[in-house]
């Protein structure tokens, strides 16, 4: 069974229109039919990587377990604002 199933992937609505215009605006009706699965790629690869789970959270449909303020890059840059 393949990684990029739609019941499993759950991509946000609005992530999903936007890639459809974005998809338009570059390469037509084939850049509108080919942009949700990037979008679905660009998803499981996102929840894949540690340091890139903040963006899964965003393009994500589900609520997420933990606060987006929990993860270590999150956490690293409120030291940094707090610091300045």
């Amino acid at each position: 069974m393949p990684n990029l199933v739609g019941s499993k992937v759950r991509i946000n609505a609005l992530v999903t229109v936007m890639a459809v215009i974005i998809g338009q605006s570059l390469a037509g009706v084939g850049g509108m039919f080919l942009s949700i699965p990037v979008v679905a790629v660009m998803k499981v690869i996102f929840d894949k990587t540690q340091s890139m789970k903040h963006w899964a959270v965003l393009f994500g449909d589900d609520n997420p377990k933990l606060n987006a303020l929990q993860y270590p890059v999150m956490r690293l840059r409120k030291r940094i604002f707090r610091e300045e």
